[in-house]
């Protein structure tokens, strides 16, 4: 299988030139995902909640028994997705936690020899990292002033500054 493990840091660098691709239900998807992300969801709600039920009551193999009855038809469809969504035949992948699901997705995608890289920790690793990175302390400025007071002008000034900066040190 044409697939790797990485870490947050990595995972976001990729991601400004690599599609990434969030394979987790919908209702996870809608709860907060990773910024340009697309779902390409393994299971639907439902089939999520199906299997979960079954691997709490039954445990592992009969759960992955029943996510395969569940989607074994719907396999075909999400591998064209993946096909659609990739760049340069590469793709980034992620569930939860980085189990199973975005395993699971990685081999299928990998399939059409597309470079997958999955996220290590998946979602909930995405989001320690940010919630470190919002944590850290910066220096700020308050810009405040009246309505007409050239706010905005200042802001589109300082914009342009920065852009300039980014394009001679890049």
């Amino acid at each position: 299988m044409n697939c790797e493990k990485i870490d947050v840091e990595k995972f976001l660098e990729l991601s400004k030139s690599i599609p990434i691709c969030d394979v987790r239900s919908p209702v996870e998807y809608n709860s907060g995902h990773i910024p340009c992300a697309v779902n390409i969801p393994l299971f639907s709600d439902s089939e999520r909640e199906s299997v979960g039920t079954k691997y709490k009551k039954e445990g592992r193999i009969p759960a992955i028994k029943e996510g395969l009855s569940l989607i074994g038809l719907q396999l075909s469809e999400k591998l064209n997705e993946a096909c659609k969504l990739s760049a340069n035949n590469k793709l980034l992948v992620y569930c939860w936690r980085g189990g199973m699901r975005s395993e699971a997705m990685a081999w299928l995608f990998s399939l059409t020899e597309i470079q997958i890289n999955t996220l290590d920790g998946g979602y909930k690793s995405y989001r320690r990292h940010i919630m470190e990175k919002l944590s850290e302390q910066r220096k700020m400025i308050i810009l405040g002033g009246l309505t007409g007071s050239g706010k905005t002008h200042i802001l589109n000034y300082l914009t342009f500054i920065y852009l300039l900066y980014l394009k001679i040190y890049e």
